[in-house]
């Protein structure tokens, strides 16, 4: 049985921009899938599937620089992927995996923390994102990247995942990913719970969403129904950590309670206040995270 705690955080949270006007492009984007949905069906259910795979990339990408520790930068190639990745420390390795349209240096905090403390920390960019190849991507293609990474890296001591890199990190895991210990910040609980958001996000008309959905399917190999994070959290069987804020607005939080509970060896805590990007560089997240893959039983006490 998973169990539950808290701790606060008084520094508020990163509000969700779901609810600002829309900007020229998306309004012409709305407007492109309206108009299409009606002229061209297939056309606009074959273009919201590619775009649902297609992460946004960010035109500068801060290089992950831990302060007073040289990375090493090293290239992963695994099948057509050719990754980019940085290293830090020595000891036992800890993986840390970015979010959708995340980065390597959004888990510079975490891998700190950790190199500190005696892990080899190493960040890698996923495919699709920062400096690693690719345009189109799937949280199958994520799993599949984890689980062939031992080959080229060595077996994790600890595997560390936010949001969708939580996702991936749970699959993996189910897979047989090799680990001791595993942490979650803000975990989901899969893709087929973020399409509803997509499609207002674009503006394609519901009747167009199944059509989409079999696409969407066809593109990645699998039913995407069957890509929840409660039902590999079943079997996995290293103790877990999944701490996530109760008021995240990209999120929910009722993803983390259900994951907890599929989990037998999971605790769950809820850190309010931290938001959905917040959690990646908070003090007490941190501290949370550093004495549990010690095997230190953690207070989470409020800071």
């Amino acid at each position: 049985m998973s169990s539950t705690t808290s701790f606060s955080n008084s520094n508020g949270f990163y509000k969700s921009t779901n609810g600002r006007k829309a900007r020229p492009t998306l309004r012409l984007l709305r407007a492109w899938f309206g108009a299409t949905s009606r002229l061209a069906p297939r056309v606009a259910e074959r273009h919201a599937a590619r775009l649902f795979l297609t992460p946004r990339r960010r035109r500068s990408l801060p290089e992950p620089v831990i302060d007073g520790r040289p990375a090493r930068r090293f290239i992963i190639e695994l099948d057509r992927h050719r990754l980019a990745a940085w290293s830090w420390g020595e000891g036992p390795l800890a993986l840390l995996v970015h979010g959708w349209e995340g980065s390597a240096a959004h888990m510079v905090p975490a891998a700190t923390r950790l190199a500190d403390v005696g892990f080899r920390t190493v960040l890698l960019d996923m495919p699709a994102h920062g400096r690693s190849s690719g345009r189109l991507t799937s949280l199958v293609e994520w799993v599949q990247v984890l689980r062939a990474l031992p080959a080229a890296l060595g077996a994790p001591d600890v595997v560390i995942g936010h949001s969708f890199g939580a996702a991936a990190a749970t699959f993996a895991l189910a897979g047989g990913l090799p680990a001791r210990r595993a942490v979650l910040l803000a975990p989901p609980l899969g893709p087929l719970h973020f399409v509803e958001r997509a499609r207002r996000f674009i503006g394609l008309p519901k009747p167009r969403v199944p059509g989409m959905v079999r696409r969407l399917e066809k593109l990645v190999g699998r039913d995407i129904a069957e890509l929840d994070t409660s039902g590999a959290a079943r079997t996995v069987a290293v103790p877990g950590l999944i701490l996530h804020d109760p008021h995240d607005p990209e999120v929910p939080w009722s993803h983390a309670t259900e994951l907890a509970r599929a989990w037998s060896g999971s605790r769950l805590v809820s850190c309010d206040g931290v938001g959905h990007y917040r959690i990646l560089d908070d003090a007490a997240v941190l501290d949370a995270l550093t004495t549990f893959v010690r095997h230190e039983s953690p207070s989470f006490a409020a800071p």
